[in-house]
């Protein structure tokens, strides 16, 4: 199960994918609170979300999803080359090390940090395979996520 957003002028399409298959849902203003919600107003909005587990499920890509910014998000797709390719191709990003964005990814467990061994004030961050997953709507194989 994968869950992702795209802003739109009347508020957010938020997709959800299950074995292949893509749902889509208009949210004129999306909760930042999803324990409150029940299975019986999400499966008027995904017919696939019947079971427990799957609202479970959903619940927490829900929390996952709404964790980061738009300016945290755009950075994030930066990172990994989405800005240029439909595909992640790489997973980088150079900045200063107490970037307050970057490092509440780290907390997040989103990203990685790599100290630079030539600067006192910048460092190196890396997507998680959580973190590349959550901007790219898709999941990655191990072997690519090691690639990047």
């Amino acid at each position: 199960m994968k869950l992702w957003y795209e802003k739109v002028d009347r508020g957010y399409n938020v997709f959800l994918s299950i074995d292949g298959n893509i749902y889509k849902s208009l949210w004129s203003a999306p909760p930042k609170e999803i324990d409150k919600v029940g299975i019986d107003y999400l499966s008027k909005r995904y017919d696939v979300i019947t079971t427990n587990e799957r609202l479970i499920e959903f619940k927490k890509l829900w929390k996952k999803l709404w964790l980061v910014s738009d300016k945290q998000l755009n950075e994030m797709r930066r990172a990994v080359g989405l800005n240029y390719s439909k595909k992640p191709y790489k997973n980088r990003f150079f900045c200063e090390k107490d970037n307050e964005a970057w490092n509440d990814l780290v907390n997040k467990g989103l990203a990685i940090k790599k100290i630079d061994l030539y600067s006192d004030n910048s460092c190196y961050f890396f997507l998680t395979k959580d973190g590349i997953e959550l901007v790219y709507g898709n999941e990655i194989s191990d072997s690519i996520y090691s690639r990047l």
